[in-house]
């Protein structure tokens, strides 16, 4: 027997990338028969949860989550990391990992007065299966770990901040009269609306000012929106920046005609009515183009001294959606940026930085504090989203990967850069193992809206047509379809003949010829491209007409037409397949290398050799391995399923066998 370590870091926060796994032998403790299950769905390139059920003595309690006494607590808490080694040879041998995951649950019972915990584990996908996607550039807004945002998205004249540690975005309307304010209203734009933004949207309808040639349009009825309380770090207590240094972004379209006066778009200050810090405006006045402005007091009351300024010029009343950011560093050094342009002003050292702002208002100049009558200025007309601050100033990379995401969602990139996407959003910090992918553009990333990260995850390997899997020590594994291409030669042979390095399996096998598997009508569809059809008579005249319809996102139409195609060489015939193969590598200690280094996806061939007919040898990638061990026998059980080979190989030019498309080959993609 090899010998086994079982080990759980009670300490360990598993989504903290700083916190340092210190582990705990439970070798003492293991009971029971236990056993894994981990694995690929039947040929489907659907990854399923893997699972450790591993029973634990608990005679002391210290499996007793309520036990404050217990040398574990207080660490006995779902989510720890946990992990089965082997060492073979058991002296001076090479570690191997069965299993390395989390422990989701600790069921306690008692034999008697004596206590056992049945603790259940799962790999990383049981992670993936439980974060849902907000899309990919409110994704990338949470990756930089912001101080709140704001959707803008929410129903009524209230927006909450998705953190929750801001206040909440209220209406507040002119002492004029009020605009008009719709919530949850439909994303719109003059043109096509970025595909990163993902509605619904609050829309401002308030006057627009076309008659007066330039500076802050008059005192007018409107709407705007109003952070309850002081603003940017400010939002929970009335301190100064600390330290100073902030980024702010928001997402904005403007509706009608362009304005001929200044239109604000935030604005911040303190010390009393209309005492302003900080304001960022659409300004029409500035030839030749309009720009996005900043406008920074340079003193501490917010009423006197001079303005420093930075603009960016760009079409910000063209009915489109844009994207602006402020961002300061702590040196006062400011950053403008409008989509993907960016402009960087010289160091300001305004007290404005310093000082609290009490006010903080989207949409407009507005003093609420103001007698009845007093109306709004520079008010905005059009759709809001996804308001949000940092506390620290954006580099130019991360504000381009902002924008990135806003404009195009990311189309363009590789399957595995999107795969290590997902994972970035689901707050994976573990080990990876990626590869690039033959589908090298990717469509947009919005289609992970409102998914799981496990299905965003499926999906993607579905448009590459490759695997994915978590492997025995933890590594999450993404395999592009080459993969399995390029893995011609078995790495291990199962089958009778030890002396030809054979390894010897159960008797209890069955083959047999499964058509539940054939497609010979298969359409694969493109999103928001052609859908792409494959017929094959013959095989529909043997076993009938067999759908398989599928949805890839690739930019690609040739790419969606040959996916179709390889599919229907690979579907239109039965295969050979083996249900299972058993080892007892007790039994068998020779089996004890290879049942070790077996991982999904490996490449074996299973031999069988009956006594009165011709040896029948089938090629399969591995896609499921069990173990189970009795400590009380010995007795350990490896159970392993595959999925078939290709029947044939890729096609390669001027080769004598692998030139001959459609009986030795099949056209890869």
């Amino acid at each position: 027997m090899p010998a086994l370590s079982y080990e759980i870091a009670w300490n360990s926060d598993p989504n903290n990338p700083a916190s340092v796994p210190i582990w705990t032998p439970v070798t003492n403790r293991v009971a029971e028969r236990w056993g894994t299950n981990r694995g690929i769905q039947y040929e489907q390139n659907q990854a399923k949860v893997g699972e450790l059920r591993l029973p634990l003595r608990n005679d002391d309690g210290a499996l007793d989550p309520s036990n404050t006494l217990s040398p574990y607590a207080p660490g006995v808490v779902p989510y720890r990391r946990v992990r089965v080694r082997a060492t073979w040879p058991p002296t001076g041998g090479t570690t191997y990992s069965i299993f390395n995951g989390f422990v989701e649950r600790y069921s306690q019972h008692w034999h008697g007065g004596f206590g056992l915990c049945d603790t259940v584990s799962v790999d990383a996908f049981a992670q993936m299966a439980k974060a849902v996607m907000p899309g990919p550039l409110v994704s990338e807004v949470l990756a930089l770990k912001p101080s709140y945002l704001y959707r803008l998205s929410d129903a009524g004249e209230a927006f909450a901040d998705t953190i929750g540690a801001g206040p909440l975005i209220q209406r507040v309307d002119s002492g004029a009269g009020p605009g008009t304010l719709t919530s949850a209203t439909t994303i719109g734009a003059a043109g096509a609306p970025p595909v990163g933004l993902a509605g619904p949207v609050v829309q401002l309808t308030n006057p627009i000012n076309t008659a007066d040639t330039g500076g802050v349009s008059p005192s007018t009825p409107g709407t705007a929106l109003l952070v309850s309380g002081a603003n940017s770090e400010q939002t929970v207590t009335s301190t100064p920046l600390t330290p100073r240094s902030f980024t702010r972004i928001i997402a904005f379209r403007w509706i009608g005609p362009p304005s001929t006066s200044i239109i604000v778009l935030w604005r911040a200050g303190g010390g009393g009515v209309g005492n302003q810090a900080i304001s960022l405006t659409l300004d029409p006045n500035i030839a030749p183009t309009p720009v996005l402005r900043i406008s920074v007091r340079n003193t501490a009351d917010f009423q006197s001294g001079t303005w420093a300024r930075q603009t960016i010029a760009g079409p910000v009343f063209d009915g489109n959606w844009h994207l602006a950011m402020v961002s300061v560093d702590a040196a006062g050094t400011l950053t403008l940026g409008l989509d993907d342009v960016t402009a960087i002003a010289p160091t300001l050292t305004s007290a404005a930085w310093d000082a609290p702002w009490d006010n903080d208002f989207f949409g407009g100049v507005a003093f609420p504090e103001s007698a009845p009558g007093d109306g709004f200025q520079a008010l905005f007309n059009g759709q809001m989203a996804l308001a949000a601050q940092f506390p620290a100033p954006l580099t130019l990379g991360q504000w381009a990967t902002l924008t990135t995401a806003f404009k195009t969602a990311f189309t363009g990139e590789s399957s595995g850069a999107r795969y290590g996407r997902i994972l970035r959003y689901a707050g994976w910090t573990g080990p990876t193992a990626l590869d690039t992918g033959q589908s090298t553009s990717m469509g947009p990333a919005s289609d992970i809206t409102g998914q799981t990260a496990l299905a965003a995850l499926n999906n993607v390997v579905l448009s590459e047509n490759g695997q994915h899997f978590v492997k025995a020590d933890g590594t999450i594994r993404f395999e592009s379809r080459t993969a399995r291409y390029l893995a011609s030669t078995p790495q291990f042979i199962f089958g009778e003949n030890v002396a030809a390095g054979e390894f010897p399996y159960e008797s209890d096998v069955t083959l047999e010829l499964d058509p539940t598997r054939i497609a010979n009508d298969i359409t694969v569809t493109r999103t928001n491209g052609i859908a792409a059809r494959r017929t094959d008579q013959a095989s529909q005249y043997a076993y009938g007409a067999s759908t398989l319809n599928r949805t890839i996102s690739v930019t690609s139409d040739l790419e969606t037409v040959d996916a179709a195609g390889y599919l229907l060489a690979q579907r239109k015939q039965p295969r050979q397949r083996l249900d299972r193969v058993t080892f007892k590598p007790s039994n068998n200690p020779a089996l004890w290398p290879m049942v070790l280094a077996l991982d999904i996806s490996t490449r074996v061939r299973v031999m069988r050799r009956p006594f009165n007919a011709p040896p029948i040898k089938t090629e399969a990638f591995v896609s499921s391995i069990d173990w189970e061990h009795d400590p009380a026998t010995g007795e350990v059980t490896v159970t392993v399923l595959v999925d078939p080979a290709d029947p044939s190989g890729i096609w390669i030019l001027d080769d004598s066998t692998q030139s001959v498309l459609g009986q030795t080959t099949a056209l890869a993609y």
